[in-house]
C-alpha cells in the first residue's frame, strides 16, 4: 500500500479496480455458521467498484472499518486488534449509542490477516470471515445487518 501511494493515487485506483474486477468472478453467498464461535467464510465481496474505491480510500491501512449503513454509507468506525465487545466503542448515531449491533457494511484494510466478525460479544454467536483487502457492502446478505458485536484477526 505504501508503494502504491508513492506511485500516485491514479495507479492505486487502477490496481485496486483490477483486484475488484477479479473478485467479481468469485461472487456467491455463504450461510452463517450456527454453532457458537464458528465463522463462515465470505466469498462475496463488493457491490460495485465505486463503493469499493471509496471504502479503501477512507479506511486507514491496518484497520477493520465499518459503516452504519449499507454500501459504506453513514458514520464510519474503525478498529485495530481484537475486540471482545463493540459496546466499548461509542457512536451517537446508533440506537444503542455504541457500535454494538449497529454495523451494516465492513472493509478489511488489514495488512496481514483476515478478520472474523461475530454476532455476539466474546467471539460467539457465529459470524463471518472477511479476507484482507475485501469489503462487504451489505451485511444483510449474510443475516448480519446491525448484528455485529466483536471481531478477531487471523
Amino acid at each position: 500500500m505504501q508503494l502504491w501511494a508513492k506511485q500516485g493515487k491514479k495507479k492505486l485506483l487502477t490496481a485496486f479496480t483490477v483486484g475488484i474486477v477479479a473478485a467479481f468472478s468469485i461472487v456467491g453467498t455463504a450461510p452463517l455458521a450456527s454453532a457458537e464461535g464458528q465463522v463462515a467464510h465470505a466469498s462475496s465481496v463488493m457491490s460495485g467498484v465505486a463503493s469499493a474505491q471509496t471504502a479503501v480510500l477512507g479506511c486507514p491501512s491496518g484497520y477493520l472499518c465499518f459503516w452504519k449503513d449499507i454500501n459504506y454509507g453513514g458514520a464510519m468506525g474503525k478498529v485495530a486488534g481484537n475486540n471482545l465487545n463493540f459496546t466499548a466503542f461509542r457512536n451517537s448515531s446508533c440506537q444503542t449509542g455504541t457500535w454494538n449491533d449497529c454495523i451494516s457494511s465492513v472493509y478489511n484494510n488489514g495488512t496481514r490477516c483476515n478478520v472474523a466478525i461475530y454476532r455476539d460479544a466474546n467471539y460467539l454467536g457465529g459470524g463471518l470471515t472477511v479476507p484482507r483487502q475485501t469489503g462487504i457492502a451489505n451485511l444483510g446478505s449474510y443475516g448480519l445487518n446491525d448484528a455485529i458485536s466483536s471481531n478477531r484477526w487471523c
